[in-house]
């Protein structure tokens, strides 16, 4: 090893953490992965002088998958300007068509004049053969819309296949590139956490807090969710409690949770970003009117600092109680739907236990009937009294007649 080698590997290092500052992730990405190859080269793979490397070689590798995730869309470059073409050459067909078919007619206007005096016999034969002429082009222009009905359809397939392939390409790279930045943030939080300094115990914390997003990018909440409280933990053992980085880990705890659909524990988290941003106001405003109470002016620019920082905070803290409403608003909204799915779920067990129950009424009322019935047969004895027999009408002629005699 020597010492224009390791000179220029952290040359590389601070290029890339430079153009990672100013946006240029892709190029920062390779000025980073640059510099970390050098010095494992130089120090070997996992040791401490590779941590600072690997950790801003991952921030740029996640970075520059949200940038490509962010812009990739749209249609596929070249397939529009290829259907317009084919349109321009299928309305110069048409237009051919039309100006033939206008020379047909005016041949077979001067063909009728000319046979005008031929015999029937040939005018039939004309007008079979002309017939037979007007099919032939019909089957002819039929075909040839068919033919360009095709062409278009196989366009329309090859340019959504196409893109197909581009989108499937492109959340291949985007998952490698996540799954490689995944790989190095682990291997810069393993580095700085056999570290005691405070510095590394920070970076041990942004680490986590990088993880954590990648984790966010994949789908993985909860994993998330742990990763940031990690990385508070660290931070709430080495900061002040009223540094805004505290509650900017606050704040993105609460967006996880949020993620995560745990909207009561993302509230408490926003309310602790709250807390720690008015502990800081009211500091710096006692600072502030110590500053005015002295005369002394070698601080004014440090003051001027402060004062803006101020009004910063105090716009921050409406955002975050609007957060804070959307999370009860977003929990609300969830129960409604919760209750509306088992209501209906009730529903329809309500539906077939009344079913059932309708059904066992109905048995039970038939079974009932049926007891009444064979109640009443037993008790009604009715049928059991003698009654008078209705004389037949011969019957009562005849007794009629003997009375009349």
């Amino acid at each position: 090893m020597t010492e224009g080698q390791a000179a220029e590997a952290y040359k590389l290092l601070a290029e890339g953490k430079k153009l990672l500052i100013v946006g240029d992730a892709v190029n920062a990405a390779s000025r980073l992965q640059d510099a970390t190859e050098r010095l494992e080269m130089l120090f070997g793979a996992g040791t401490k002088e590779c941590g600072e490397a690997y950790l801003y070689y991952g921030k740029a590798l996640l970075q520059e998958a949200r940038i490509e995730i962010g812009v990739f869309g749209g249609s596929v470059p070249g397939v529009k300007e290829q259907d317009d073409v084919e349109g321009s050459e299928n309305e110069n067909d048409d237009e051919g068509d039309g100006e033939n078919g206008n020379n047909e007619e005016a041949e077979g206007e001067t063909d009728t004049k000319e046979t005008r005096d031929e015999t029937e016999a040939e005018e039939k034969e004309d007008d079979v053969k002309t017939q037979d002429d007007g099919e032939t082009g019909d089957a002819t222009h039929t075909s040839s819309c068919d033919d360009h009905q095709t062409d278009e359809t196989n366009v329309d397939q090859a340019g959504s296949s196409k893109m197909d392939e581009n989108i499937e390409s492109n959340n291949q790279i985007d998952g490698e590139r996540l799954e490689l930045a995944w790989e190095v943030l682990e291997a810069a939080r393993v580095i700085f956490s056999s570290q005691s300094g405070q510095e590394d115990k920070l970076n041990e914390a942004e680490a986590h807090l990088r993880l954590a997003e990648v984790g966010q990018e994949t789908g993985q909440y909860e994993q998330a969710v742990g990763d940031i409280q990690q990385c508070l933990a660290i931070q709430t053992s080495v900061l002040e409690p009223d540094d805004r980085q505290l509650a900017e880990t606050y704040y993105l705890l609460a967006v996880g949770l949020g993620q995560a659909n745990r909207f009561d524990d993302g509230v408490r988290e926003f309310e602790q970003a709250s807390r720690v941003l008015n502990m800081r106001i009211e500091n710096i405003t006692q600072r502030l009117q110590t500053a005015n109470q002295s005369t002394a002016s070698e601080n004014a620019k440090e003051i001027e600092k402060e004062r803006d920082e101020l009004t910063e905070l105090e716009a921050i803290l409406p955002e975050i109680q609007e957060r804070i409403d959307d999370f009860k608003e977003s929990k609300r909204a969830i129960k409604e739907i919760t209750a509306e799915a088992l209501g209906l779920s009730g529903g329809l067990t309500g539906s077939s236990s009344a079913t059932s129950e309708s059904h066992q009424q109905s048995e039970t009322g038939a079974s009932t009937t049926g007891s009444v019935s064979n109640s009443k047969q037993v008790n009604d004895i009715s049928h059991l009294v003698k009654r008078k027999r209705k004389a037949p009408a011969e019957d009562t002629e005849v007794k009629r007649a003997r009375n009349e005699d």
